[in-house]
């Protein structure tokens, strides 16, 4: 696996044509131009080398975009908390088939009791629309009250439901559960710390 930062070379070193890159450029530009999104960054590697890295638009409302810009994630963040949950579990922290209140015993509150995790990951777990308001981001132990108060809508494993705001909280608090340590700090150095992406 190439370290990171990855090493430099050009679009033609790389075998890419300068041409179609300068075309996905222009397509992004008009994009924002269209005010379809406010701004994005591309990278483009190959064979382990880094041949061209571009920044567009803006990252936040009247802040123009920079290489080193922070960017919101939203969902995306799903795909690096799943990322870390395998880590865990290859740890042999929890079994995908174990339910969640295996390790998280309130939460089988609401009829709650069966749900596994992989039921929870996979968005089967019935509760796709609760609420988890921004108070509990930061408050650890509200988190886990509020994730395990969350009401049962349907059956568990009867239907795919994207649980939006609802999965990756419970995937936190799970997280917590089986390494009483700070969620974030888990993700960091089980995902982001060994991609090059920890600052």
């Amino acid at each position: 696996m190439a370290g990171f930062p990855l090493p430099t070379t050009t679009l033609d070193a790389a075998g890419l044509r300068p041409e179609q890159i300068a075309r996905l450029g222009a397509l992004i530009e008009t994009h924002i131009a269209d005010g379809r999104y406010p701004g994005c960054q591309i990278a483009i590697a190959r064979h382990g080398k880094l041949a061209h890295f571009q920044t567009f638009g803006e990252a936040a409302a009247g802040k123009k975009a920079k290489d080193d810009s922070l960017w919101l994630l939203f969902s995306n963040t799903k795909v690096v908390t799943a990322a870390a949950m395998w880590v865990l579990a290859e740890q042999g922290a929890f079994r995908f088939v174990d339910r969640v209140s295996d390790h998280i015993p309130e939460f089988a509150q609401h009829g709650k009791q069966a749900i596994t995790i992989l039921q929870v990951m996979t968005h089967l777990g019935g509760f796709p629309r609760a609420e988890t308001p921004s108070e509990v981001w930061a408050d650890h132990k509200l988190m886990r009250e509020v994730v395990c108060n969350y009401p049962l809508e349907f059956t568990p494993g009867s239907r795919l439901f994207y649980h939006g705001a609802t999965a990756h909280w419970t995937a936190a608090v799970l997280i917590e559960a089986v390494t009483g340590r700070d969620f974030r700090d888990v993700i960091r150095e089980t995902v982001t710390d060994r991609l090059g992406l920890g600052d």
